[in-house]
């Protein structure tokens, strides 16, 4: 039964729409501005500062604390996948 009445209402409106029982709006109609416009100026470009004093790099700390090449052999020894 709430198929048929559904079946009922969507032909209804597909047949209100049909035979114009709500107007249609047109599209807006186009507006052509003639004039020029010119803008004078300049583009600006980011800027910015860094302040940074002098040190010394401390090399010892990138050395890592394990050997990863035992880590790396047994990975090689397994099937990937």
């Amino acid at each position: 039964m709430k198929g048929l009445a559904l079946a009922v209402t969507v032909v209804g409106v597909g047949l209100l729409l049909a035979f114009g029982a709500f107007p249609v709006q047109a599209a807006p109609k186009r507006m052509v501005i003639e004039e020029t416009l010119t803008i004078k100026g300049e583009v600006l470009r980011p800027n910015i500062q860094i302040t940074m004093q002098r040190s010394k790099i401390n090399y010892d700390a990138l050395q890592p604390d394990k050997s990863f090449l035992d880590r790396i052999v047994r990975s090689v020894r397994h099937k990937p996948f």
